[in-house]
């Protein structure tokens, strides 16, 4: 009895916090525009690179 028990909180906890496709976007260029603004923001590429990898990802 106490093994279902042990059981039943797994997968409680999985479902909150292990769950590996949980906040994942179905649109992969979304994810990949983030990242795309997050590094251009932090000055890793410049603008033109910016628009360039956007235009890349936007048309693939």
């Amino acid at each position: 009895m106490m093994f279902i028990g042990v059981i039943i909180i797994g997968l409680i906890f999985y479902q909150l916090y292990g769950n590996p496709m949980k906040g994942h976007t179905a649109q992969s260029g979304t994810n990949a525009e983030n990242i795309l603004k997050e590094r251009y923001i932090r000055g890793e590429i410049d603008e033109d690179t910016y628009r360039k990898m956007k235009d890349v990802i936007l048309n693939k």
